[in-house]
């Protein structure tokens, strides 16, 4: 009976030593000489602007424009203690795209999308919006469609230390290579 009481309150003292080391290093927080908050660990670090950086799209060598959409976004104004968090909706990509909406770059058919994430970044996903639905497409990759046509892109980026996340979007007309 002694031995099951002193490794139940030895595995109990191991969930918490670990939930506080876990705790501890996810919210010590100081400046850096660059401005950036960094913590007591190099693999800490956020970045010190206002809004979530934009990530770069090149097809064949061009620059796309990109687009922030919903994002939430949280800085550092002294201390993690002393921080600001903001998070701002917009109207859904299929709803604004087209003319009056995002820009859209000519590209050809099967042309490969490069993507430069934004620093500090942990997760990045793209998916393509089907013409037809309105809804995210399964099929998205990092190349163009085969087909002629317009269609609009969808960047999901996440940044380390839960910084923020950040909807991004871009278009591409597919020129039908025939004319």
């Amino acid at each position: 009976m002694k031995r099951k009481t002193y490794i139940a309150a030895l595995l109990l003292a191991l969930v918490i030593a670990a939930w506080a080391g876990g705790y501890w290093n996810h919210t010590w927080v100081s400046h850096s000489s660059s401005g950036e908050h960094t913590g007591d660990t190099a693999a800490f670090t956020w970045l010190s602007a206002d809004k979530p950086p934009l990530p770069e799209v090149l097809i064949n060598g061009q620059k796309l424009q990109i687009r922030r959409e919903s994002y939430s976004w949280c800085q550092s104004i002294s201390s993690l203690s002393d921080r600001s968090c903001v998070s701002a909706d917009s109207a859904a990509l299929f709803e604004t795209a087209g003319p009056s909406g995002l820009k859209t770059a000519v590209a050809q058919p099967n042309s490969p999308i490069q993507i430069q994430a934004p620093k500090q970044i942990n997760n990045l996903s793209i998916q393509r919006l089907d013409p037809r639905s309105g809804q995210l497409a399964e099929d998205s990759s990092y190349t163009t469609p085969a087909q002629a046509g317009t269609y609009y892109y969808l960047i999901h980026c996440e940044w380390l230390a839960d910084q923020g996340n950040a909807d991004f979007s871009f278009g591409v007309e597919i020129k039908d290579s025939s004319t």
